[in-house]
């Protein structure tokens, strides 16, 4: 007598991966560091960031620092492609991860373009601190010719020296709050959705291609936050004065728990935080 033997059906048959690749182990643990180092309670980092501008600034006030590393140049290539550009390539980095990891937790392009709008608001907020600051600098500033009431570039194209006045730094301001903005979106990448297991072979891809998509994006914003954080130690150690320095890192701060932990809860428009759900299988 012959035993019947179970077949499963073609459209629901477990497709089992690949082959590991040296890439493949490569991603992987570049994601697990990722999920460590941006995964990080965001309030603890502030702490973290605002002491160590404390300390690196009492450091570059008192110490003997060496005046001929390249990075500390303004004209070093992370300098004027990277930080002169910075809220650029926040915005390269976060948008597309933020659309796409919200539109696959969602299923809905109109609710991932509605969670842009806090890159909208952090938009306003660093052009708002960012131009008070230009705009205090040269009020406060002066000219050595006195002609009148000039520009910090005027001053310099009639060949003048500038004195310079309160001069916040927007560079600690930008990288910071940069900093924290990427800390706070990748939280939709922590409790991603997971497959099922079986499934026609389709709808497996489906969920691979666009996993794969927001796993490379988060890789992406972890390069910028490191990014950040070399160029922010320089930036602390060469430039500004003490008081300068604390004043933009608590600008970040402040526009930070201002919008992530105030006005975005409210508004009901904080980034995807959902726990683990299974992605349902496509029926044919």
């Amino acid at each position: 007598m012959k035993t019947a033997a179970f077949q499963a059906s073609p459209t629901h048959r477990r497709v089992l991966a690949g082959p590991t690749t040296t890439s493949d182990i490569i991603s992987g643990v570049t994601i697990q560091l990722g999920r460590r180092y941006l995964f990080a309670d965001v309030l603890k980092k502030v702490y973290v960031y605002v002491i160590g501008v404390c300390i690196l600034s009492f450091i570059s006030a008192f110490g003997n620092l060496p005046q001929h590393f390249y990075f500390m140049r303004k004209d070093s290539f992370f300098n004027v492609y990277g930080t002169k550009i910075g809220w650029f390539w926040t915005w390269v980095a976060v948008a597309p991860f933020v659309y796409f990891a919200t539109l696959f937790h969602t299923r809905n392009p109109n609710s991932a373009a509605t969670h842009l709008l806090r890159l909208v608001v952090a938009t306003f907020l660093w052009y708002f601190f960012t131009d008070t600051f230009v705009s205090i600098e040269q009020k406060s500033g002066s000219c050595s010719i006195k002609h009148g009431s000039l520009s910090r570039a005027d001053c310099r194209l009639k060949g003048g020296s500038w004195n310079r006045g309160f001069d916040i730094s927007g560079h600690c301001f930008l990288m910071i709050y940069s900093i924290l903005i990427i800390c706070e979106e990748a939280v939709a990448f922590r409790r991603w959705p997971e497959y099922a297991g079986q499934g026609d072979a389709e709808s497996i891809e489906d969920y691979r291609k666009n996993t794969n998509r927001v796993r490379w994006l988060f890789v992406g914003m972890l390069a910028l936050h490191l990014l950040w954080d070399f160029q922010l130690v320089w930036t602390v150690l060469y430039y500004h004065t003490f008081l300068d320095k604390i004043l933009g890192a608590f600008c970040a701060a402040a526009s930070w728990f201002v919008t992530y932990r105030v006005i975005f809860p409210v508004i009901s428009l904080s980034p995807i935080n959902r726990l683990p759900e299974k992605v349902p299988v496509k029926k044919r």
